[in-house]
């Protein structure tokens, strides 16, 4: 392929969930007769190959990164979930090759954007270390990027967001906007008859308060308190 998709995770048949909506990406990038080579960095492990769902996957250090970009001529990298590791490997082509990076968040946001997550103090002194240090390194790759270099965000709300915490200005050219899609051939909608609204069912990740779980819990706690709960 003429292009690459750089990686942190990708989805396993053992762990459908690990970045799956950048598979749902791949699929309809083969949709339309684009088919990117994926690498997923791994870091200090040996390189491997597998498959999902007819895609085929890379995994392994930076080293295997670098020998497979000097290897092979992309024309562009697409990233997910940026960090340094990835950035000191990929730096070397970033004024021969287009590299759009996708920002979702967790990578890129202070301490401060995700307290909720934080307990107690020390957990707090820890986050707040990891914070710099990624602060450490967006903001002086904000500042630099090349002409070939774009990102991409998800909302423009986040964008601004991003700015905001970094205090480095984004030209528009250097950014753009594009929203996650929803695969409605497989969320698709289903008529349902009236009665089932009143069958609760929530589906959410647990490992993170960010999909505040608490305030679902609270909702079924509240509505407990009516009559119409013991329909529910």
């Amino acid at each position: 392929s003429d292009c690459l998709i750089l990686t942190n995770h990708y989805p396993a048949y053992d762990n459908i969930y690990r970045n799956g909506f950048i598979h749902s990406r791949v699929r309809e990038y083969k949709k339309r007769n684009l088919s990117p080579d994926i690498f997923k960095l791994r870091s200090g492990e040996k390189i491997s190959f597998s498959e999902f769902e007819g895609v085929d996957i890379i995994s392994g250090s930076k080293e295997a990164l670098r020998r497979l970009l000097d290897s092979c001529d992309y024309q562009s990298i697409l990233i997910h979930f940026l960090d340094e590791e990835m950035w000191n490997v990929v730096k070397k082509y970033k004024q021969t090759k287009d590299i759009l990076v996708w920002v979702h968040g967790s990578e890129i946001q202070p301490w401060h954007r995700r307290k909720f997550n934080y307990d107690t103090e020390l957990e707090i002194r820890k986050a707040k270390v990891h914070s710099n240090r990624r602060m450490e390194f967006w903001r002086p790759f904000l500042r630099n990027m090349a002409e070939r270099t774009k990102l991409i965000f998800v909302s423009k709300y986040f964008a601004e967001e991003v700015i905001e915490d970094t205090g480095v200005k984004l030209k528009e050219s250097q950014y753009e906007i594009i929203h996650n899609p929803i695969d409605t051939k497989i969320f698709s909608y289903e008529p349902k008859d009236v009665e089932q609204r009143k069958k609760i069912l929530s589906i959410r990740p647990y490992a993170s308060m960010k999909y505040a779980n608490d305030l679902s819990a609270k909702a079924v706690l509240e509505l407990s308190k009516y009559d119409i709960f013991e329909q529910i």
